[in-house]
């Protein structure tokens, strides 16, 4: 049972990472651009930071309604699972329990039982994995944007030349962090 919680959590934040590196290095390679088309002169400083796109994505998501109506969706789909779980973890002890009284038939029957709840618990939570991903995928699609443009209203306002996402940097200074400050800035907006 808990690996297939497991499997089903860990499924998510894998498809959930490679969608956010593949758009964090768009947004990184979109700033790096726009920075080396300004030319600095020579008295201008250049002036960089960083965010971790990951942070920001999960603090602004759970700040919308969908991502609330998601989380109680995925916790009744999990209690389903749990439930399913432990139908077939007592069909499994009362096959142990019963098996030497039992008829060949009935124990055969029982385990066939099990096999079917067993193979029906795992469609039913891959199916919950891929409603959670596409759910998931609806909302950063829309955030996405919205969380771009106000790194380029930050980046413009506070004369930054270059604005990157963590996961490309080697090493990046905590000073140069502006996760905090992009989550801060979002969070004003929606109020």
């Amino acid at each position: 049972m808990t690996k297939l919680k497991r499997r089903f959590f860990t499924m998510s934040r894998l498809c959930l990472r490679m969608f956010q590196i593949t758009v964090a290095v768009f947004i990184s390679a979109a700033f790096l651009t726009a920075g080396l088309q300004r030319q600095a002169s020579a008295e201008e400083r250049l002036k960089m930071g960083y965010l971790d796109l990951n942070h920001v994505v999960q603090a602004v998501a759970k700040q919308t309604p969908e991502y609330e109506e998601l989380r109680k969706e995925l916790e009744k789909r999990q209690a389903e699972i749990e439930r399913r779980g432990a139908e077939i973890d007592k069909l499994k002890e009362e096959l142990k329990a019963n098996r030497v009284i039992w008829s060949e038939d009935k124990s055969r029957d029982q385990e066939k039982l099990i096999r079917d709840k067993d193979d029906d618990l795992k469609v039913y939570s891959e199916g919950a994995q891929r409603f959670r991903d596409v759910e998931e995928n609806k909302i950063l699609r829309r955030l996405l944007p919205e969380i771009a443009k106000e790194v380029k209203r930050v980046g413009e306002r506070d004369g930054y030349s270059m604005i990157f996402e963590k996961r490309i940097l080697l090493y990046g200074s905590p000073s140069f962090d502006l996760t905090d400050a992009i989550i801060k800035e979002m969070s004003t907006r929606a109020d």
